[in-house]
C-alpha cells in the first residue's frame, strides 16, 4: 500500500477503479508531476483517433477539470495549478492560453467574474462567492 491511497472497494474492483482514477492516483504518488493535455483529459490512456489528434479541449472540459481539482484537492491546489501554468506558459508559447486559464480559475474561485459555461462551474463559483 502507498501512503494517501485507500479504498473500501473489494480487491476484485481494483482494476476498474485504478483505470477510472489513474490520473488522481498518479498525482498522489508523484507529487509535482506535470501531465500533458492528452494524459490529463484522456485519463492517461491512448486516444485512438481517425485523423489529426486534437491538441486542445473545449472550455467545458477545462472547467470540469478545475472543478475536479478543487473538489478533490481544495482551493489551494487551484492556486498551485495556476502558478505552475504561469511558469510554464512562456516556455511553451502558451501565454494566451494561460490568460484564459487564469480567468477560469479566478472565476471558479469567485475572485473574478468570467463567463463559465457549465452549470457545475457556475454553481461552484457562486458557492465560493457567497461562502456557502
Amino acid at each position: 500500500m502507498y501512503s494517501g491511497v485507500a479504498t473500501a472497494q473489494p480487491a476484485s474492483d481494483l482494476p476498474v477503479l485504478v483505470r477510472r482514477e489513474l490520473i488522481r492516483l498518479l498525482a498522489s504518488l508523484y507529487l509535482g508531476a506535470v501531465f500533458g493535455p492528452r494524459s490529463a483529459f484522456a485519463g492517461g490512456g491512448s486516444e485512438p483517433t481517425r485523423g489529426q489528434v486534437r491538441e486542445s479541449v473545449c472550455q467545458a472540459a477545462v472547467e470540469q477539470k478545475l472543478i475536479d481539482i478543487c473538489e478533490s484537492r481544495g482551493e489551494e491546489e487551484l492556486g498551485t495549478t495556476r502558478d505552475t501554468a504561469r511558469a510554464l506558459a512562456p516556455t511553451l508559447g502558451l501565454e494566451r492560453e494561460f490568460v484564459k486559464l487564469n480567468n477560469l480559475i479566478s472565476s471558479t474561485l469567485g475572485t473574478r467574474k468570467a463567463t463559465l459555461t457549465t452549470a457545475a462551474g457556475k454553481e461552484l463559483a457562486a458557492a465560493m462567492l457567497f461562502g456557502t
